[in-house]
């Protein structure tokens, strides 16, 4: 507040000067009538000078604060920002026993199928991947993306894989994504092998159908980059 004052009084005692000197020449050379009227004049001035010391200080803040935001967004830090989009086709595969294709089974592959994009202006380079199944309430941490996969062998059939595997996003266990920019449409899976029929059956998941698969997985992917930025989406996963 006094600061304000302060900054209000200097402006107008120089906007009153300067009004006062100017209705002074006005009178001298042009309105002529002006010169009998001191009081009207001085009252005009003042308020005059007044009004424009106003105008003065408050253009000044507004400068100031601009200047101070345009320094604040300069010192702000460049983070990623991570968002996952969910593409057609995600499964889940179940590994038989024995690799004999039967009802029973222990371990399950995770297909993902999706793009990820980072809206922010940082590079990003995600090396941490968590999956919560709903349906079983449990929650999967360090997982790590199967890259060189040839083939999967699931309860129905082997489906077959690229070893290059063109199509997955995780390169040696990371996903760099450059600030402003998207991944390609890809896949990412992964392996749990602490899924068996037991815990199907407690989270009373049944088979269905002619063909006996079991209903859609809600799976819940996070992923979270080495600076600690995550995301999180949640895929419905039909099995293969």
């Amino acid at each position: 507040m006094r600061a304000w004052l302060r900054a209000l009084f200097s402006q107008a005692v120089v906007s009153w000067w300067w009004t006062l000197s100017a209705a002074s020449t006005l009178s001298t050379f042009f309105f002529h009538g002006w010169a009998g009227k001191v009081r009207p004049v001085l009252a005009v001035s003042s308020v005059v000078g007044f009004a424009w010391a106003n105008y003065r200080v408050f253009e000044k803040q507004q400068t100031e604060i601009s200047s101070l935001r345009q320094k604040s967004q300069l010192h702000q830090p460049r983070i990623p920002d991570l968002k996952i989009a969910v593409d057609t086709g995600s499964r889940y595969i179940l590994r038989p026993v024995q690799n004999v294709t039967t009802e029973d089974f222990s371990g399950m592959f995770l297909e993902f199928h999706l793009m990820i994009e980072n809206k922010g202006q940082r590079n990003s380079t995600v090396d941490d991947f968590q999956v919560e199944i709903s349906e079983l309430n449990r929650t999967f941490r360090n997982l790590q993306p199967q890259e060189t996969l040839t083939g999967i062998r699931g309860r129905h059939c082997v489906y077959a894989m690229n070893p290059a595997n063109p199509q997955g996003l995780s390169k040696t266990g990371l996903i760099k994504i450059e600030p402003e920019n998207t991944t390609n449409r890809a896949t990412l899976i992964f392996y749990i092998p602490d899924v068996n029929l037991r815990m199907f059956a407690e989270g009373n998941l049944h088979m269905n159908g002619q063909d006996r698969r079991f209903p859609l997985l809600h799976c819940r992917l996070t992923i979270t980059d080495t600076t600690g930025t995550s995301a999180a989406e949640t895929f419905e996963m039909r099995e293969g």
